[in-house]
């Protein structure tokens, strides 16, 4: 799995680069498009090997259509998650999370307990993806082995009793895993995931007020095959 999470992290730094350097487009909706389209390219056709296992990945993202540019309650971004195991069982869930970028200040500026607790109503696991230009650790997640990152994931559930005292700035991060960590190690095995039927359904057909961009993620055994999976045509493919 290391050398996934490596290949993960350098290109998120390149997304980073790209957008907040070369084209001085540090915003949410621009960083957030781009930063599924390189994990697309990177993860897609993958095999990511653990320990004593193999898992093959597909990664494919969408554009809605239709909710360009609408405040969103279920955040910027979305992650439909299909895990099959060993023995035929298998998990379909859904991830959220809302980011927010790091000001020249060093304070996230837009993050808000309204629109967190919002988010927080209609997805109780969805997380907060916190977007910087600068790399930093996440000194809960300090293994030897683990790099500083760019962008850093925690529950929102977790983040508004932080922000209501007022601790919006790079503090943050002590509660927070590196990204990478938290689709290679929780997402891609079922965790921190919406589970009702209802709701994935509604993500599926780009229903209500759903995140611009959804990220289809297959994971399974190499003596396996990925599942039929139907998403409505509100959803633009991305390359």
């Amino acid at each position: 799995m290391l050398e996934t999470y490596f290949q993960t992290e350098e290109m998120m730094r390149g997304v980073v680069q790209e957008y907040s350097v070369r084209r001085n487009l540090w915003q949410e909706p621009e960083m957030t498009g781009a930063l599924s389209i390189g994990l697309a390219n990177g993860l897609n056709g993958t095999t990511i090997h653990y320990d004593n296992l193999s898992k093959r990945i597909t990664w494919e993202v969408y554009r809605n259509t239709r909710r360009r540019g609408m405040e969103q309650q279920f955040g910027d971004l979305s992650i439909l998650v299909l895990v099959q195991f060993s023995d035929g069982s298998r998990l379909e869930g859904v991830a959220f999370l809302e980011s927010k970028r790091v000001y020249p200040s060093g304070v996230f500026e837009a993050l808000h307990t309204p629109q967190l607790t919002t988010i927080r109503h209609s997805a109780p696991y969805a997380q907060l993806l916190l977007c910087d230009v600068h790399q930093h650790p996440s000194p809960n997640w300090a293994h030897s082995w683990v790099p500083p990152t760019n962008f850093h994931a925690m529950p929102v559930n977790t983040a508004i009793p932080l922000v209501d005292q007022h601790i919006k700035d790079r503090l943050l991060y002590r509660n927070c895993i590196p990204l990478a960590a938290q689709i290679l190690t929780r997402f891609l095995w079922g965790l921190d995931l919406h589970f009702d039927r209802r709701l994935i359904a509604k993500v599926k057909e780009a229903m209500e007020d759903l995140p611009e961009y959804l990220n289809v993620v297959q994971v399974f055994y190499p003596d396996q095959r990925p599942l039929r999976t139907v998403i409505g045509s509100d959803w633009e493919p991305l390359r």
